[in-house]
């Protein structure tokens, strides 16, 4: 796999000569499994999920996918043209850092990591991966603007001010209670474990009222329909573990990358649809994808530590 990898980033560097290229055809011919790891290597580059990242993500990094004259050796010595565009595009441009977010939070969890705050009234916040959030509390408002990822709050009762968690356009309003948000691009998922909740979308204006162990989705400025939700499952995480049952390992896929610093996915149709049900810890998302790659007879391919997929 070393030597495909070695031989993938020659290739697509743009500087392979002639000798390179019969060199590489003798190395293919020299033993079958030779031609099965080069494939591998090409099944991670042309997985529609990467593929599709490495779009959205390009303009971040320009010289990745565009690299000048004398600059077509990436910063990665080994498969940099896997790995770099990998940890410089996918990585650094989609879980890295926002620089206005970083100067607005108040609080932040990194990729992997959970946070728990006290806050000033003596609720609790805890942050979940890669999530910020920014604190305003003054003598009559209590306010939590969550930047990125996703919250839980246990809110400590105050009737004369009540507590509000603004998403996006979506705007959660309680006295006390707990309960999650998790913001995802444009939507907003609200979950309860304990109280009350009223969900607001910035459009229509019209609240939505959640009991425990009711779920909604707002998206667009506007709330959609109140779903009963399994919140041993939705609140897994604040113990440190992924909780599922009979999803798509698709969806666990997508899950466990948002706990890993580099990319975890599936790069086949059988991989995406396969339906899994498990109980893990957080810690190390990459063996989570191991184990279940192994329970559902499917390969593991494993680029450099930075990307795993699932085929």
């Amino acid at each position: 796999m070393d030597d495909a990898l070695d031989w993938f980033t020659r290739l697509q560097s743009g500087g392979a000569a002639l000798a390179d290229r019969e060199a590489f055809t003798a190395w293919l011919r020299a033993d079958p499994a030779h031609a099965e790891a080069y494939r591998r290597v090409e099944d991670v580059w042309g997985s529609p999920a990467f593929k599709g990242a490495l779009t959205r993500h390009a303009s971040a990094d320009a010289d990745v996918m565009n690299p000048v004259p004398g600059r077509r050796r990436l910063r990665i010595k080994k498969f940099a043209a896997v790995a770099t565009a990998l940890a410089v595009v996918l990585v650094s441009a989609l879980k890295g850092p926002d620089l206005v977010i970083a100067l607005e939070a108040d609080a932040a969890a990194g990729i992997g990591e959970r946070s728990t705050s006290k806050l000033a009234d003596g609720s609790q916040m805890t942050l979940n991966t890669a999530s910020a959030a920014d604190i305003d509390f003054s003598a009559d408002l209590r306010r939590v603007t969550l930047l990125r990822g996703e919250a839980y709050f246990d809110v400590s009762p105050d009737a004369a001010r009540p507590f509000e968690v603004i998403a996006g356009d979506a705007r959660v309003r309680v006295v006390g209670t707990a309960f999650t948000v998790r913001r995802t691009g444009q939507e907003v998922r609200v979950t309860v474990a304990r109280g009350r909740v009223a969900v607001t979308g910035a459009v229509t204006d019209k609240s939505v009222e959640l009991s425990p162990g009711d779920g909604v989705v707002a998206a667009a400025g506007q709330t959609g329909d109140v779903e009963r939700t399994n919140t041993d499952q939705a609140l897994a995480w604040i113990d440190g573990r992924l909780r599922f049952r009979e999803r798509p390992l698709g969806e666990v896929l997508a899950e466990l990358d948002r706990y890993h610093t580099g990319y975890i996915g599936a790069a086949s149709g059988r991989a995406r649809t396969t339906v899994v049900s498990g109980n893990y810890r957080l810690d190390d998302p990459a063996a989570v994808a191991r184990a279940l790659a192994s329970a559902a007879s499917l390969d593991a391919i494993d680029v450099g530590g930075f990307v795993l997929v699932l085929r």
